[in-house]
């Protein structure tokens, strides 16, 4: 991801645009059946590893987010990148700043990402929470039930009503 050559970005473009096909075709019989989908980066980490401020890039971006159902919550969990890096030293600290910039700047594309500030567990939850409490998401009837902690769901994989977590692909 973090070798940014011209004929690699053209490829991976291409390979995006499939992804997304597969998503629709994957999502199509799923939107009904559950009342909460998970995905980890959803096609937004593929939009982030394209990502140009060329004007045939935002024409493109544009084009794959029409052909992507559009969630009801899409978060960015900001990080700082010196932890994102000390988690993940595999990537170069250079390539971490600019991916954080990257994401970051998608909500010019994609304004309905939500960015979580940096913080400590706890308050990062209750951030998620409120979010979801605003939301069309859970109905009067199922908000005294579902306090849920979206830190401690899913790292414990519990569910509340149908919760599904379909990870996306990565090329």
């Amino acid at each position: 991801k973090h070798v940014r050559k011209w004929y690699l970005t053209a490829a991976r473009s291409g390979f995006y645009f499939f992804d997304i096909v597969k998503l629709r075709r994957i999502l199509r019989g799923r939107l009904n059946d559950a009342d909460v989908l998970i995905f980890d980066r959803y096609v937004y980490d593929q939009l982030a590893n394209i990502y140009s401020q060329s004007l045939l890039w935002r024409f493109y971006g544009r084009f794959l987010l029409s052909l992507t159902p559009n969630p009801n919550l899409a978060f960015i969990l900001d990080a700082s990148p010196a932890a994102a890096f000390a988690r993940k030293p595999e990537y170069p600290l250079q390539f971490v700043e600019r991916n954080r910039r990257t994401f970051l700047s998608l909500r010019e594309l994609a304004p309905e990402l939500i960015t979580i500030p940096a913080a400590n567990p706890d308050d990062v939850t209750h951030e998620i929470n409120s979010h979801i409490d605003r939301s069309l998401l859970i109905g009067q009837d199922l908000k005294a039930e579902t306090e849920i902690s979206a830190a401690n769901s899913v790292a414990a994989g519990q569910t509340f009503r149908s919760v599904e977590n379909l990870p996306t692909a990565h090329i």
